[in-house]
């Protein structure tokens, strides 16, 4: 699209198989992925629309991808059925999944993937889990919050002191990085 305002022309666009769930663009900018409800992952080239399906993928609804800003190498992704998987994006590759054990299948919500590669994942029943990147085929909870949001855990991000986390109950939570408290409320 091109445009200001509230004057927008459309350039070209792109159908893709299934509804588009989430969307993230590599730090370089030069492709977006596109997570559908169909649990495929389209690399789409931001310059001419060119877009290709990997093999491998999710069984269920993708809800969240997250590329980390300081790493073109990795990706993350989050389905329906609460399963996280953490991508080579080079190989399109899986390196490992999250699922959370011992649990009655809790459904996803959202995941990013943090500059130190901690995976933050948020749930439906309001919790957010966080992943250490392994080479193992299952990785294991890092650390949980336990309620963190009355419903889903809808958005996360980080920074170098504080995880942000967003829900269905519209307020915004800051958590301490170190301590794994909360901070504040907004």
């Amino acid at each position: 699209m091109t445009g200001t305002d509230t004057r927008w022309n459309l350039e070209r666009e792109i159908c893709l198989e299934g509804r588009m769930n989430s969307i993230t663009i590599d730090p370089n900018g030069n492709e977006l992925l596109a997570g559908t409800s169909n649990g495929r992952i389209y690399r789409i080239n931001t310059t001419n629309l060119d877009s290709a399906v990997h093999t491998e993928g999710h069984l269920s609804s993708i809800v969240g991808l997250s590329v980390p800003m300081n790493a073109c190498d990795l990706f993350v992704s989050i389905d329906y059925e609460g399963v996280v998987m953490v991508w080579d994006l080079n190989e399109m590759l899986v390196i490992t999944r999250c699922i959370p054990i011992n649990m009655n299948r809790v459904k996803g919500s959202s995941v990013y993937l943090d500059p130190d590669r901690t995976i933050i994942s948020g749930w439906r029943d309001g919790f957010i889990r966080a992943y250490m990147i392994t080479n193992k085929p299952i990785s294991p909870v890092k650390w949980e919050i336990v309620n963190a949001h009355k419903g889903a855990v809808t958005s996360l991000y980080s920074d170098q002191n504080y995880y942000l986390s967003g829900g269905e109950d519209s307020i915004i939570l800051v958590w301490s990085k170190t301590e794994i408290q909360l901070i504040t409320k907004i």
